[in-house]
């Protein structure tokens, strides 16, 4: 457990749970039309997707460990890449404001499914499986074993969970404060800390590989 920066994770983990997307806009309009039931059964049915992506993204750094170690190596670099990309684009087309401002529209669903629509909606998510992923593998060493990733995947998929479920409150108070204040604070200061990490991990990977 001590190689793993706990506080680093939590802190990011906080952060990156707190940006809204299409599922945000999705939950908190069955919140809205349908109630509280539908709106949980669509964060459970969510949450269940997240999990399947945890699952994969541990059979994968578990291949990795079990490696060489320039495997885990390039799987770093690789994630750590990714999280700049990632960061960059959230901070060029910050999604908050497009999904929890006054002008958000509605999607349409049927009332019928909620639970399967969250999770087919997270399982095709695959940017955010590949950031599992990313996230995940920046926080492994050579010595660690392949079950923190269930750990920090679970107390990922409860953060996130968590902040679903919190939107749905808090949607009728933020669609009435400042888009650029929304868009800040939810998406430009989480994207910052995205390029921060990834930008240290590939500086950090790179002096590990050079000649001494």
């Amino acid at each position: 457990m001590t190689d793993v920066n706990w506080p680093l994770f939590l802190i990011a983990s906080f952060t990156f749970c707190a940006i809204p997307g299409k599922d945000v806009e999705c939950i908190t309009g069955n919140f809205d039309r349908f109630g509280k039931r539908a709106a949980l059964s669509g964060i459970v049915g969510l949450a269940l997707g997240y999990y399947c992506y945890v699952i994969l993204s541990w059979l994968i750094v578990s291949f990795t460990l079990a490696a060489p170690p320039v495997v885990l190596t390039v799987l770093k670099l690789l994630g750590a890449l990714f999280l700049i990309w990632e960061g960059c684009r959230i901070y060029r087309m910050p999604p908050a404001s497009r999904y929890l401002s006054k002008h958000t529209a509605m999607t349409t669903i049927h009332p019928s499914s909620f639970f399967l629509q969250g999770t087919t909606r997270s399982l095709q998510n695959l940017r955010g499986g590949l950031f599992y992923l990313a996230f995940f593998s920046q926080f492994m060493s050579p010595s660690s074993t392949g079950d923190k990733v269930i750990l920090m995947g679970s107390l990922f998929c409860l953060g996130t969970t968590a902040f679903n479920l919190a939107y749905c409150y808090l949607s009728p108070w933020l669609k009435k404060r400042s888009v650029n204040d929304i868009d800040f604070f939810l998406s430009q200061v989480p994207a910052m800390l995205l390029l921060a990490i990834g930008s240290w991990m590939t500086c950090e990977i790179a002096w590990g590989v050079m000649p001494s």
